[in-house]
């Protein structure tokens, strides 16, 4: 299973915050890097894979294209979310596959079968947002189309480590056959084995490595 680090980009710089409260996003320099400036940042922690959020894009504030060339080119790839609602306006950056987030993208099947890259389910108090929809059901009647891979994101727990639902995992897997990661209160090395058991291809996580919970040398080597 890929163990992916997750990155929030704000105003230049790394933040770190909790459940998708994006006005409370401070600078992360409490964790295992002493800077928030993404070239230093990632040059302490050197992990394998990164996701970015690119939160000024997302909230239509700003950029930081040109960051994300930068981070892209130290690490071996990156998953980009940077809230597309065009799909005419997906960037070709080398080394970066886009992530289409149902949050800006929504979630009407025929809309979003006009993307490609890799699906965000994003997941609020327990449903997909905007719609409101049940996620598995929601994956049900996107079966037939086609993504690179699909991210399970629980933007209720990032950054609580609250831990994982087995159940869930369980009913979410079985939804679909295509690539599968998860993000979002991902707390301990037994919430990873726990997605690995559930046979998810991917883990996203920040808060739980930083505090320690989750050894570098994995986000380093990349898999679990």
């Amino acid at each position: 299973m890929k163990l992916i680090l997750a990155i929030d980009l704000m105003g230049g710089l790394v933040v770190h915050g909790k459940s998708g409260q994006r006005d409370t996003y401070t600078p992360l320099t409490w964790g295992l890097s002493p800077s928030a400036i993404p070239d230093e940042y990632i040059s302490h922690i050197r992990p394998r894979y990164v996701y970015i959020a690119d939160l000024d894009c997302i909230q239509e504030q700003g950029d930081n294209t040109m960051i994300v060339h930068h981070i892209a080119s130290y690490v071996d790839h990156v998953l980009l979310d940077k809230g597309y609602k065009d799909p005419a306006a997906l960037p070709d950056i080398p080394g970066v596959l886009n992530i289409i987030g149902t949050e800006t993208a929504g979630c009407d099947p025929q809309r979003l079968s006009q993307y490609s890259g890799v699906l965000s389910v994003d997941i609020k108090n327990g449903v997909v947002i905007p719609c409101g929809m049940d996620p598995v059901a929601f994956l049900d009647s996107i079966v037939h189309l086609f993504f690179e891979a699909i991210i399970i994101l629980n933007v209720s727990t990032v950054g609580t480590e609250t831990g994982l639902d087995v159940d869930l995992l369980s009913r979410l897997r079985s939804a679909t056959t295509l690539p599968l990661y998860y993000g979002g209160g991902v707390a301990t090395i037994r919430d990873l084995d726990m997605l690995a058991a559930a046979a998810f291809d991917g883990a996203i996580v920040a808060t739980a490595v930083h505090k320690r919970n989750i050894p570098l040398s994995a986000i380093q080597k990349g898999e679990w």
